[in-house]
């Protein structure tokens, strides 16, 4: 008889609530990466020690190595495979958290000292009450932004190696470098 192809695994772009075990199960067939968008960020500080027995260290540390699309392995208690290993495991994490509770959670040593918050990246847009408008999304936009990830996801990519090198064009090159040596000189101003 004929053999049976296993079905197709699924690549996955973006995920929300998700416990990191299926995180590294679901980065397994996405080499590109996955960006996790939780709408309260609160939500994701408090999975690090979320269903962890007394002693069993935060999931926190995986996450770090996540940053640097290392490879992550998870062990689980049932199911299998027992372990679930991902090569190049790059994760992005977006979302909202209030100041103050952002300020709170960060108030943790372990998250300076691991370098966990350095590598957080803050925005803050003016504070403005919303108005009634009929407006709806600029269509363009939408356009322009889909063909933006089209391109990108039409970088060559080795799942082995990883993504190939896209080169900057000198203006664009030039605003990064400007942009890296601001951010040194604002960080060093602050740190003495």
């Amino acid at each position: 008889g004929a053999e049976e192809k296993p079905p197709p695994k699924r690549e996955y772009f973006a995920v929300d609530d998700i416990t990191i075990e299926r995180l590294v199960e679901n980065l397994q067939s996405s080499p590109r990466g996955i960006l996790l968008f939780q709408d309260e960020l609160a939500n994701w500080f408090g999975s690090f020690v979320r269903y962890k027995a007394k002693g069993v260290p935060p999931d926190s540390s995986k996450w770090l190595s996540m940053f640097e699309a290392k490879t992550v392995c998870y062990q689980r208690r049932t199911g299998n495979p027992r372990e679930v290993w991902a090569k190049r495991a790059g994760v992005s994490v977006a979302g909202g958290i209030q100041p103050d509770i952002l300020r709170n959670v960060l108030a943790d040593p372990a998250y300076i000292a691991s370098g966990l918050a350095a590598r957080l990246v803050f925005a803050m847009p003016p504070k403005r009450c919303p108005r009634w408008t009929e407006q709806e999304g600029d269509e363009n936009a939408d356009l322009a932004f889909g063909d933006v990830i089209r391109f990108l996801r039409s970088v060559p990519f080795n799942p082995r190696t990883g993504p190939a090198p896209v080169d900057m064009e000198a203006p664009a090159k030039d605003r990064f470098i400007a942009l890296m040596n601001d951010c040194a000189d604002r960080a060093e101003a602050l740190d003495g």
